[in-house]
């Protein structure tokens, strides 16, 4: 049986760009998401000293993997990946063991 995973993915972007560049570039990238295998609904929360976490969920680890190493080389890609600093963050992927 696969076992759903969820990604936390947290990152910064820099002090010149501001949560509407940011959610545009992510934009860019939403048709893309929604068509890979196993996309189940994802969030994306900002605090208030701008760093960002992505949080989703894969229907299994396999699908979560592939996903995450897919995701920069889709379109919009590069538009995302410029607003995020370099090395701000570390994407971790983790079975499931309750969902409500």
């Amino acid at each position: 049986m696969d076992i759903q995973t969820l990604e936390l993915a947290p990152f910064q972007t820099p002090e010149n760009v501001t949560a509407e560049v940011a959610l545009r570039a992510v934009e860019g990238m939403l048709s893309w998401l929604k068509m890979i295998l196993g996309f189940l609904p994802r969030q994306l929360a900002q605090s208030q000293d701008s760093q960002w976490v992505a949080c989703g969920r894969g229907a299994s680890q396999a699908n979560a993997l592939v996903a995450a190493e897919a995701i920069i080389t889709v379109p919009g890609a590069a538009d995302f990946m410029s607003v995020i600093e370099p090395r701000s963050g570390v994407r971790q992927h983790y079975p499931v063991k309750l969902a409500v």
